[in-house]
């Protein structure tokens, strides 16, 4: 059952992605994408429980596939031409030009996702090793994803008006100030900020750097990609910690992985920008 309720949930995140990303609009649509899903996801943990209240999955099941039912009217409203197919000959040609860009934005974007599922993993095992209350644990990380649907919501805002550039490093930024915050002797108050800045970062950087690929990518196949490697990297980033928790503390291993992983990603990033803009007739 988990099996093919993953493998459809993946189709339909790589569809959705494809479409966002093929739009008018990408920025602001991968904004919504991801402010949607934090929603969402707090609707159907504060429903499930009272509808599993006999002990039944039924219920449950019942009420997620009568969600998934309106997937049939939306899909037949988003039929269209594909935007490669509109492009013709020409589109396939600058696909294979842009490939590097196009591979190295979404490599970015893979480690970016690695960084922040350090922090979403070990957060709360930071937050219990600093001897704060597991209730207080869960009330900041409640916060924090109010934070990541503002940080979703000010992506949608602000699009590429400051760039490309500027707003991934300050993403960057913040998951970097957040892991520093995160310390064995930090208070109460501090593990609330670091918790909003990290998953704030998440909300904003993702949206924008998905929009970043979707701008060099014309046949929306890597865009498609893109909910799976952040789901591959958010679970490769815990990994990468747990390989090297041997040799220093937790916080440490932490702090070191999610700080060489966003400053990869940023650096990855950078390259890809400078490889589309360079192109003569991407030049001002």
């Amino acid at each position: 059952m988990e099996a093919l309720a993953g493998f459809g949930a993946g189709v339909l995140l790589a569809l959705s992605a494809a479409i966002v990303g093929s739009s008018n609009d990408a920025d602001r649509g991968f904004a919504f994408i991801l402010t949607l899903q934090a929603i969402v996801a707090v609707a159907l943990l504060l429903a499930i429980p009272g509808l599993s209240a006999e002990g039944s999955l039924l219920p449950v099941m019942a009420f997620m596939a009568c969600v998934q039912i309106l997937l049939i009217p939306i899909g037949l409203a988003l039929r269209g031409k594909p935007k490669a197919a509109e492009m013709g000959g020409q589109g396939v040609k600058d696909a294979k030009s842009l490939r590097p860009a196009v591979l190295l934005k979404a490599a970015a974007y893979f480690t970016f996702s690695a960084a922040v599922g350090v922090l979403w993993v070990f957060a709360g095992a930071l937050g219990l090793s600093a001897g704060l209350p597991d209730t207080v644990i869960g009330k900041a990380l409640a916060v924090g994803n109010v934070a990541a649907i503002a940080g979703s919501l000010l992506a949608a805002v602000i699009t590429s008006r400051f760039g490309r550039i500027g707003p991934v490093i300050v993403t960057g930024l913040f998951i970097i100030l957040s892991v520093f915050l995160l310390t064995p002797g930090m208070s109460v108050g501090t593990f609330f900020i670091a918790s909003c800045l990290y998953l704030f970062a998440w909300g904003g950087g993702l949206p924008l750097m998905m929009a970043a690929v979707a701008d060099v990518d014309t046949s929306d196949r890597v865009t498609s990609l893109l909910p799976v490697l952040a789901f591959a990297g958010m679970g490769v980033g815990p990994a990468l910690v747990s390989l090297g928790s041997e040799t220093g503390s937790l916080f440490h291993q932490v702090s070191l992985t999610a700080t060489i992983l966003v400053v990869i990603s940023i650096i990855l990033f950078g390259r890809a920008h400078s490889m589309w803009t360079d192109r003569p007739e991407n030049q001002t």
